[in-house]
């Protein structure tokens, strides 16, 4: 959660342009919707089944200062903090290495149940593991 944003759909005016484009592709947080997900992460029945989907790298860092987008980046700049699959020295397998807590890849499924777990009452849940 702490990784990742959540960007609510919207239209910004290009005057340029004479024209939108659009932004974010979430519907806004509803916070009624948080609590009642949160009720049911506090049951002993809670189960999350279905995948949330994550947008890796996004958005990243160049020299841990200008927040950057994807599509805009120099393929030549440094790039810090991106995440990345690597494989594991002692095992060959490969693992997702997320080298810092930046909120650098959008939600794209999931966020009211990701954004659900503050409003548990039951704390130990933050430990429930969910597919990403």
């Amino acid at each position: 959660m702490d990784t990742c944003y959540s960007e609510p759909l919207s239209a910004v005016r290009e005057e340029k342009f004479d024209d939108y484009r659009v932004e974010g592709a979430q519907r806004p947080l509803y916070e009624q919707r948080l609590r009642n997900i949160a009720q049911f992460i506090d049951t002993e029945e809670a189960t999350f089944p279905n995948s949330i989907i994550l947008g890796a790298n996004s958005k990243f860092l160049i020299d841990e200062t200008q927040e950057v987008d994807v599509e805009s980046t120099e393929a030549e700049e440094e790039v810090t903090g991106r995440w990345e699959i690597i494989e594991d020295h002692n095992t060959g397998k490969p693992y997702l290495l997320i080298p810092s807590d930046e909120k650098i890849s959008s939600i794209i499924d999931g966020q009211h149940r990701l954004f659900s777990f503050p409003y548990a009452e039951k704390k130990n849940r933050l430990d429930m593991e969910l597919v990403c």
